[in-house]
């Protein structure tokens, strides 16, 4: 389960291969297990590509691989100690084929063909099942589910090691559908979403490396054919590898905008609770200059060591109001980055093509210089919103009034500076560059 940045690092399928295998045989001594992994790793190498466009392709590619996987000496070696099939692997995904080939297929018989236990054998094809089984709609599956959250659903009601099986189906379906099929409200409750972001990134950059190639990979020499199939070279699905230049840069600035603005939504709502926090500890403290008193002869003097406590605590909040407040500005220029970009992509395109620019747009309909403009436009709207923020950090744990208070906390929750505008235009930046379907 562990297996699959390795296919999120390497495009050649050699180097998925060798890496996903040196990594698993550091825990895993039999090549059941480690040859599991490679199985995972290619799943993922496979999907990232736009394969499971193409689902019997998908399955017969992994196949292939495995075959070549399993005639390794020790693979067959430990198959015939455990009597088990001449390659496993390869016996299981052919299990998988048929099971895709029936019209009705109940847990039950996936369980008994499959298995769902911890072993690699029992969950690694398991999971492909899962994620082939629902690329489309599924009896018993809420309607209104798209694939990636169909895939988690359907591995998570199998039983047995769902956390495993669930696991590796997700990443296999997620280098498929791509991080926005993924429910903002599953991303908000993910534990280490920023930590796993920031390793993404990472990942990416190490994906686009230029590497010496030791041969043909995959997506060079099995490149899923259009003729006699409804998917076509421009309209499969997450064909990542179909963009280049400005074309590839443009639609990963389409999801970094995407990205940024959920996380700056993930801080807003943190401040928010933040922030309130803050106005109830000086309500707190305010009462306790009115009520918490002790009477020492006839004067009456605060309780100190209640109002030092209340003092540390209104620190600590705003501290971390600070830092949030300081996320947000690391989040800004991230995205004055991608102005700039924006702009030296639209004085590339004056060089190349003159003042005219590109003849035919690189998408749908919008221009290069629209690109710009929307990007310009969203990154204002946030400059804005990021000073206010700033200006409410300042005054709200000086404020003595709590109507302003109130004011301050409705302002920092409502975003005034974010409109409805600013969603639509971000929405028409995913669907022009292919990220929403229409």
């Amino acid at each position: 389960m562990r297996a699959a940045p390795f296919a999120l690092a390497f495009k050649n399928a050699a180097d998925v291969r060798r890496y996903s295998r040196l990594g698993a045989m550091l825990t895993h001594s039999c090549s059941l297990g480690y040859n599991g992994a490679v199985l995972q790793a290619l799943a993922v190498h496979l999907s990232l590509q736009g394969t499971l466009a193409l689902p019997q392709e998908f399955i017969n590619k992994l196949i292939s691989e495995m075959e070549a996987v399993e005639k390794d000496e020790t693979a067959q070696r430990d198959s015939k100690a455990l009597n088990l099939a001449e390659f496993p692997y390869c016996a299981r995904l052919h299990k998988v084929k048929e099971l895709m080939e029936r019209n009705g297929v109940s847990i039950e018989e996936v369980i008994s063909e499959l298995g769902n236990g911890i072993a690699a054998l029992e969950s690694v094809p398991t999971a492909i099942f899962c994620v082939l089984h629902c690329l489309e709609a599924r009896e018993g599956l809420p309607e209104h589910y798209g694939g990636l959250e169909r895939t988690i659903a359907y591995s998570l009601a199998l039983g047995g090691d769902t956390d495993t099986i669930a696991c590796m189906a997700g990443a296999i379906a997620g280098a498929h559908y791509g991080i926005l099929a993924i429910p903002q409200s599953w991303q908000r409750s993910c534990e280490g979403a920023e930590e796993a972001d920031q390793l993404a990134e990472r990942l990416y950059k190490l994906y686009h490396l230029d590497r010496p190639e030791d041969g043909m990979t995959m997506s060079d020499s099995n490149q899923p054919h259009s003729h006699g199939n409804k998917y076509s070279e421009t309209t499969t699905p997450a064909r990542k590898g179909n963009l280049t230049g400005s074309a590839r840069k443009l639609k990963d600035n389409a999801a970094d905008w995407h990205n940024l603005i959920l996380k700056w939504d993930r801080l807003n709502e943190e401040g928010s609770s933040v922030a309130a926090k803050i106005v109830n500890s000086k309500i707190s403290k305010e009462s306790l200059k009115e009520h918490d008193v002790l009477m020492e002869g006839d004067h009456l003097s605060v309780a100190p060591s209640l109002v030092h406590q209340n003092s540390q605590e209104l620190q600590a909040e705003c501290t971390n109001l600070q830092n949030i407040v300081n996320k947000m500005a690391h989040i800004l220029s991230k995205m004055e980055k991608m102005v700039s970009a924006g702009r030296g992509m639209c004085e590339l395109e004056k060089f190349q093509y003159g003042a005219k620019g590109r003849p035919a747009p690189l998408f749908q309909t919008w221009s290069m210089q629209q690109f710009a403009e929307v990007s310009s436009r969203l990154y204002d709207v946030y400059k804005q919103e990021l000073a206010l923020k700033q200006t409410i950090l300042q005054e709200l744990a000086h404020t003595t009034n709590m109507d302003l208070s109130m004011v301050y906390l409705s302002s920092w929750l409502y975003q005034p500076y974010i409109e409805d505008s600013s969603k639509l235009l971000l929405e028409s930046l995913l669907i022009e560059t292919g990220h929403r379907a229409l």
